[in-house]
């Protein structure tokens, strides 16, 4: 029995050390938080290539060049990011691409009275990773590149 004790020992002292890295991990982020220097943005580069405003006033297109928010770290990629101005809800990756995309262009264009469409043209479409169609207003790609 006494060869027990020292195995239990090491076992509940691993345990301890284990506990207490996760609770001293939590405290460092938290406080990364509140200082508003989250871990994550000292490996995050971003550029903002353009932006534009719909006609309304309504939505807000930016187009970014970036490693952040993908998967595989240092992966550089442009992506669309819209902005819905009245409600506030953000749709940040509608359109991602492989590479710096210098030559995107934007255009808003009214599809009916309530209709909105963004047209992007010089879509590189051998580089195009993502697209998606948010809620209010409809992404088309226009004279696209192959």
């Amino acid at each position: 029995m006494s060869s027990l004790t020292p195995v239990g020992y090491k076992i509940l002292q691993s345990v301890a050390v284990a506990a207490t890295l996760c609770v001293v991990s939590f405290s460092i982020m938290e406080l990364s938080a509140r200082l508003e220097l989250p871990a994550a943005a000292q490996l995050c580069d971003d550029t903002l290539l353009q932006s534009s405003t719909s006609p309304n006033g309504k939505w807000m297109a930016e187009v970014h060049f970036s490693n952040c928010g993908v998967k595989t770290a240092q992966r550089w990629h442009s992506y669309l990011h819209l902005t819905n101005l009245y409600s506030g809800t953000e749709y940040p990756a509608t359109l991602v691409t492989k590479g710096r995309q210098d030559n995107l262009r934007l255009e808003w264009a009214a599809e009916s009275e309530h209709a909105l469409a963004l047209k992007v043209s010089g879509v590189n479409l051998a580089e195009l990773a993502k697209i998606e169609q948010p809620n209010g207003v409809a992404v088309e790609l226009s004279e696209p590149l192959i």
